[in-house]
């Protein structure tokens, strides 16, 4: 695991971008894919989680082109190094595992797990690739939420300085 503490403008930077992906998605009139039922101020809270894990996720695969914010979000990488792409999965609970809902996995990404627990320290817990996802059967962590579960105890995680040092390669 690693550790990546973000200072009070970098924080502030998420935060901007947080909300206005919560105006984007509202005004589009944007589902969550993972069935997710969030009244308003929860959403954004879920969103600044989601901003503030990808600058923490920036910080630590720089140099990295971060897809900040979009009005097109259809298969935009949360980062990018060169061609590979990133998909950033923030929790709010370091003990959480890495949860992809079903149908959304790209085989040739990088999924990141990135905890917020002790904000303003991001703890970078582990990644796979798309393709080893998909190897992990579908279950329903919550009701009518079915997605890949990669339970943390499950050994799958691999350590992110492995990644930083494949995507660094390329």
């Amino acid at each position: 695991m690693h550790i990546v503490e973000l200072e009070p403008a970098q924080i502030a930077l998420a935060d901007k971008i947080a909300a206005l992906r919560r105006g984007n998605a509202v005004s589009f009139n944007r589902r969550p894919q993972n069935n997710l039922v969030a009244g308003a101020s929860e959403a954004l809270a879920l969103d600044v989680i989601g901003a503030r894990t990808e600058v923490a996720a920036k910080l630590f695969f720089n140099p990295a082109k971060w897809s900040a914010y979009s009005t097109r979000i259809a298969n935009l990488p949360d980062l990018q190094v060169g061609d590979l792409c990133f998909d950033i999965k923030g929790t709010n609970r370091n003990r959480n595992g890495l949860i992809i809902p079903r149908g959304t996995v790209k085989p040739d990404w990088a999924y990141v797990l990135v905890g917020a627990e002790a904000h303003p320290r991001y703890c970078l817990m582990g990644w796979m690739w798309g393709r080893d996802i998909l190897k992990v059967p579908v279950a329903e962590p919550r009701p009518g939420r079915p997605a890949h579960f990669v339970k943390r105890e499950m050994g799958l995680l691999r350590d992110c300085l492995e990644l930083h040092r494949y995507a660094h390669k390329h």
